[in-house]
């Protein structure tokens, strides 16, 4: 009886796949972009401006909505989308930050460090092994920026985009180009804060890295957090930078000013030689609590994020009895930065 059952279930969904089949495989293949898609991708895109968070800004952001601009770092033509396993969708195409400039009709000084950067990329991941669904791509260290500064130095602005992927199976290591800048990235840091007028870095990165690269480096100017921020990353990253939308994100977590602060970093994922097991033994005591608690400095607090606006926020009244307390306050919009 239950085989006669589980057989009759069988030709019923098949039966039902295929009375649904050619629909379902024109709507899946059609090379069509669909009312739905576009809609969606404005959502998505709209969604992606509003995460941004501007960490630093001496005046660089915005940048001008038009002209000439130099794009370096792995993350301007491999920009990150999204994370690795479940953190990782397929989509019928992305925007880079190279192809958002473009789609905005900047002029990109650098096509020829793009160039060579992609390169190099591809190179890195032909002679890797592959990851797998839960792995990162192999993330190789930058390219000297010199050879490109002639070109790159038509604009009076550069953008340099850090890329860092994770996700299930990729936590963050306490390793260069990863949680640290590598070598050729710090160095290329350096030459372009010689070099421009306005430096601004860009975190395309999932999860917290190292900061501190922007208090050593004499010369940049801005630290925006674009985070993973899906298929319309490079639109709206240029509709952030160049002030269309102001950023107002803020951070879900804090920033250690060194990665020995965290608690968990002695055994967090593989710094104490077993990725297999690991011990939540903070307690109470996680994320911000950990640092309020114990008094220490931090890069960046939980919650933090500028603007381009400046606003002051004055308590005219406060009352308070045993259940509520009602606060009175005035905010004024003091003018932009």
């Amino acid at each position: 009886m239950k085989a006669g059952l589980k057989i009759l279930a069988l030709v019923l969904a098949i039966a039902l796949l295929a009375s649904l089949g050619t629909t379902a495989l024109a709507a899946g293949t059609s090379p069509d972009i669909s009312d739905r898609e576009l809609e969606n991708a404005a959502i998505s895109q709209y969604i992606a401006t509003q995460g941004m968070v501007l960490l630093e800004n001496n005046g660089a952001l915005p940048i001008a909505k038009s002209g000439p601009i130099a794009l370096f770092g792995g993350g301007a033509v491999e920009t990150i989308k999204g994370g690795t396993g479940s953190g990782d969708v397929n989509q019928r195409d992305y925007t880079t930050v190279a192809e958002g400039f473009e789609n905005a009709g900047y002029e990109i000084t650098t096509a020829a460090y793009l160039e060579a950067y992609e390169a190099a990329y591809n190179e890195a991941q032909s002679g890797s092994a592959s990851a797998g669904p839960f792995g990162a791509a192999v993330q190789p260290d930058d390219i000297d920026v010199a050879p490109y500064l002639t070109d790159a130095l038509k604009a009076d602005t550069a953008l340099y985009v850090i890329a860092r992927n994770s996700g299930e199976g990729s936590d963050r290591s306490a390793d260069k180009l990863d949680y640290y800048l590598g070598d050729q990235e710090y160095a290329n840091l350096q030459q372009l804060a010689a070099a421009f007028d306005k430096v601004v870095v860009i975190l395309n990165v999932g999860g917290g890295v190292d900061t501190g690269f922007f208090r050593e480096i004499d010369g940049l100017d801005a630290l925006l957090l674009m985070s993973q921020p899906g298929q319309q990353a490079g639109d709206a990253l240029v509709q952030v930078l160049n002030g269309e939308v102001s950023p107002s994100g803020k951070l879900t977590d804090t920033w250690a000013l060194n990665y020995e602060d965290y608690p968990s970093s002695a055994t967090f994922a593989g710094n104490d030689g077993d990725i297999y097991h690991e011990i939540y033994d903070d307690d109470i005591y996680v994320g911000y609590r950990y640092f309020d608690t114990f008094g220490l400095d931090v890069a960046y607090e939980f919650g933090y994020g500028l603007s381009y606006t400046d606003f002051q926020i004055l308590v005219e009244s406060l009352e308070a009895d045993a259940d509520t307390v009602t606060v009175g306050v005035t905010v004024t919009n003091t003018g932009s930065t």
